[in-house]
């Protein structure tokens, strides 16, 4: 009886593991065989190699770094005087309960990480710009290939910080809790205070660091009219940010020391210093100066930001040494000149996107769940002369079905019909554009023949589409 029980919890477990696995595994198959189609498996492995490598190390410190912390938690609670022999922390399942718990969140931290390879990637590979950010003096590619870094580590540990104080706070004050009710008075030994008061002070330590981050961040700020930082950004919020980098950095420090001296009143005056800076100076002041300092006066006060943004735009396009040349036209333009020049202004575009546009769709969309995306311009051989054409093909708009149903989706409408093309410079008595290429299916009155007017691949947004089956399509 207990081995068929075993064996159906363990067959459970297999089908729930593969049930969870296989949409993984299935995004796997199917963008390993596209890059080896494309000849380039070697690169999605060592991506994929990289990837599962980055998740197993943040996995395993993770795990180690948490069992070891509750563990030394439940030695101390274990030497407290307030650990009763009948107390949980005890018995041997306490042991096994932090390993499977530090396990777990392991196992979350690991899966969680190895979506930031290509940040580890970048960092790895950091080369220098040559070319200092004006408010920092910082080079270019800090902010490009080491803040972003920076960042994923301060929020991991962080993060990997808070569990393990919860947990430690869990462990040390579970059986004085329970005690406190039958002697109704709570006490914490010296030893406890300390450990957590320890893990409390990384806490801060890594909230400081987070907020010398957020410093540097401020390049990417939108608060202003450009990209970037702006008055408001480096008046304000950078102020705010400087403050509170000093108020946790002190707070990390007095949390240790406090915590051993069981004296509490410095740090929590320091956190509620801290929440005051955050609401105040962080979030009321920010918006105060951009109301009352910038926008009365936004164009001087936002000037020296505007042109850090020109001047980086300027040198990320390599147009910093761009000379200008006037062109005075030798001779004024003769008789002569348009007729030799007859072709060219033949071709002409007169059409404007827009106009051209609402007119393909209104007359020549046809059924409701096609659509014209854009048009293109290109240029065609029509007999013994080259016509340049405006082209949109009609594409499949999965969101217009009537009835969205899957076989609908993925095995009937699969995909767009033919396109149409008219010249750019004519159009009939009414108004409207002329079509060399219309309708459906395709009709053309110009040397040109639609051979194939399915369109799988375009600019419209869709699924999937399984073809050759025995749906009609």
């Amino acid at each position: 009886m207990f081995n068929m029980q075993r064996s159906l919890w363990i067959v459970t477990a297999i089908l729930i593991i593969v049930l969870l696995g296989f949409p993984s595994f299935v995004h796997f198959y199917t963008n390993y065989l596209w890059f080896d189609a494309l000849g380039f498996r070697s690169v999605f492995l060592r991506r994929i190699s990289f990837e599962v490598g980055l998740g197993i190390l943040v996995a395993v410190v993770s795990f180690f770094f948490l069992f070891t912390c509750w563990r030394r938690a439940r030695k101390i609670a274990l030497r407290d005087t307030f650990a009763s022999y009948d107390s949980p922390l005890t018995q041997p399942v306490a042991g096994f309960a932090i390993a499977g718990i530090s396990g777990i969140v392991a196992i979350a931290n690991g899966l969680e990480a190895r979506t930031q390879w290509e940040t580890l990637w970048r960092f790895i590979r950091a080369v220098s710009f040559d070319r200092a950010d004006p408010i920092f003096g910082n080079d270019v590619g800090f902010y490009i290939f080491r803040l972003p870094f920076y960042s994923f580590l301060q929020g991991w540990l962080l993060a990997l910080l808070g569990v393990a104080l919860v947990g430690a706070a869990v462990i040390l004050l579970a059986d004085r809790v329970r005690e406190s009710r039958e002697s109704g008075s709570f006490w914490i030994s010296k030893a406890a205070q300390a450990y957590l008061g320890t893990l409390a002070g990384g806490i801060a330590l890594l909230l400081c660091i987070g907020h010398w981050l957020g410093r540097y961040n401020l390049l990417y700020s939108t608060r202003g009219v450009v990209f970037g930082a702006s008055y408001t950004d480096v008046h304000a919020e950078l102020l705010a940010l400087n403050v509170l980098v000093a108020v946790t950095g002190i707070l990390a420090v007095l949390l240790p020391i406090s915590a051993r001296r069981r004296s509490w009143k410095a740090p929590l005056l320091l956190v509620g210093v801290w929440l005051g800076v955050s609401i105040v100076l962080r979030g009321l002041y920010p918006g105060i100066v951009q109301r009352y300092a910038v926008e009365p006066n936004e164009f001087q006060r936002e000037r020296p930001y505007i042109e850090y943004n020109i001047a980086a735009t300027l040198y990320a396009f390599d147009l910093e040494n761009l000379s200008s040349l006037s062109m005075v036209p030798a001779r004024e333009v003769m008789a002569k000149d348009v007729e030799e020049n007859a072709e060219t202004l033949r071709n002409v575009r007169l059409w404007d996107f827009a106009p051209l546009l609402r007119s393909y769709r209104q007359l020549q969309e046809i059924r409701s769940y096609y659509e014209f995306y854009g048009i293109d311009v290109d240029r065609y051989e029509l007999g013994d002369e080259r016509r340049q054409l405006v082209l949109s093909p009609r594409e499949l708009d999965l969101r217009q079905l009537q009835s969205p149903t899957w076989v609908n989706l993925h095995l009937e409408f699969t995909h767009g019909y033919g396109v149409v093309a008219s010249p750019v410079n004519e159009v009939t008595s009414t108004g409207q554009p002329i079509f060399f290429i219309k309708d459906l299916p395709p009709e053309s009155s110009v040397p040109i023949q639609v051979e194939r007017p399915q369109i799988y691949y375009g600019e419209s947004p869709s699924s999937y589409a399984l073809v050759k089956t025995s749906v009609k399509e």
